[in-house]
């Protein structure tokens, strides 16, 4: 075990999008700051929208020119068929922020790696083991280092490991289970996503960098635990063929052949922290507060908490509280505005009064 000599400003624990944007935004400041991430595991692309808005994030942590060489596909909007069988358009021409876009998630996240090296902000392979207070703040062991920090960043996703130590309980809101499918596609015309409810639950559809359409059903957890894929895919191609557009979609641009190229199964529980920060510590992205996946906030969250956090951060490092309760104060009103619009969205379909999936969902918006 090391005994790390340094003494740290701020660790980052956890090197996804939400952590590397909170530590590209610190050494701004010039702070001393370290990421401790997990090693990396094989990912497999699913389909993540960045919003419009996120675009002065990402000038903000200078990764906005790197952004636009990468390849990433600009969003024409979303179509949807919620509620009735009729399809309703959402076009980003008519958004005052402009449009988003699908991204290749590897690439993104590779390039806000290569911007952290840039910056020699040091990143090290870890878990976190334990955490004990102290006068300057907190004394962090992991299974490769021992570090003395001012404050630490809780950015490790739906696990919360930093604020879990501390006996912050998290907040469940809704379990779900993804079925993620990778076609090649031929590039279309118009690059836009699809949501498509069901009886069994809904299907998103999106065309991704280098050829490829994603296509995802989101459903109960328990009715669709992570059996073996070909134990699942008769069911999954039954309930595929039940609806209208999506497999119109995949017909017209994947031809009859249907290459797959991938299919795997993701966990997908949306709720919060009971509490997201304290007076030496901030979580972000995930940590904080996970959405509802038909909320399409994930990476766009992360960046933007990321970015606020280490504004919060450094003021509160010389004693300066409020722009931390600000942000303890956005998060809260914005999962207020969040769950609000998700009740509403539930509520509107109406067309399978005895499904499981339906029945579940809008059980959860009466009781909340």
């Amino acid at each position: 075990m090391i005994q790390s000599s340094d003494e740290l400003d701020v660790l980052v624990i956890g090197g996804g999008p939400a952590g590397l944007a909170t530590a590209l935004r610190l050494q701004q400041y010039r702070l001393k700051v370290q990421v401790i991430t997990k090693r990396k595991q094989h990912r497999e692309l699913v389909g993540d929208h960045l919003s419009a808005e996120t675009s002065r994030v990402l000038q903000q942590l200078g990764c906005w020119n790197k952004f636009l060489e990468a390849g990433h596909l600009k969003s024409s909007g979303t179509r949807s068929i919620w509620g009735s069988n009729l399809i309703e358009f959402s076009d980003a021409i008519n958004s005052p922020s402009g449009k988003g876009w699908y991204i290749d998630r590897l690439r993104f996240e590779r390039m806000l790696e290569d911007q952290v090296k840039e910056q020699s902000i040091k990143m090290f392979n870890g878990k976190l083991i334990d955490v004990t207070s102290d006068s300057k703040g907190w004394i962090v062991q992991t299974d490769e280092a021992i570090r003395h920090v001012r404050m630490v960043i809780d950015a490790s996703g739906k696990t919360s490991a930093f604020a879990r130590k501390l006996g912050i309980p998290r907040i469940t809101e809704d379990q779900q289970i993804a079925h993620c499918t990778l076609y090649k596609s031929e590039k279309p015309a118009e690059i836009y996503s699809m949501i498509e409810a069901t009886e069994s639950g809904w299907w998103y559809s999106s065309y991704l960098p280098g050829g490829l359409l994603s296509v995802i059903l989101v459903t109960d957890a328990f009715a669709s635990s992570p059996w073996l894929l070909h134990k699942s895919s008769e069911w999954l191609e039954d309930t595929l063929s039940a609806t209208l557009h999506t497999s119109a979609r995949i017909r017209q641009h994947c031809g009859d052949e249907r290459k797959i190229l991938s299919q795997n199964i993701v966990h997908l529980s949306s709720g919060r922290l009971e509490v997201s920060a304290g007076k030496d510590w901030i979580a972000v992205g995930d940590s904080a507060v996970c959405y509802d996946p038909i909320a399409a906030h994930g990476i766009s969250q992360a960046l933007v908490t990321g970015r606020d956090a280490a504004d919060a951060a450094v003021d509160a490092l010389s004693g300066d509280m409020n722009r931390l309760s600000q942000y303890t104060k956005r998060l809260d009103y914005s999962y207020a505005y969040y769950t609000n619009q998700r009740k509403k969205l539930y509520s509107v379909e109406k067309r399978w009064p005895k499904s499981v999936y339906w029945i579940n969902r809008q059980r959860t918006e009466r009781d909340s």
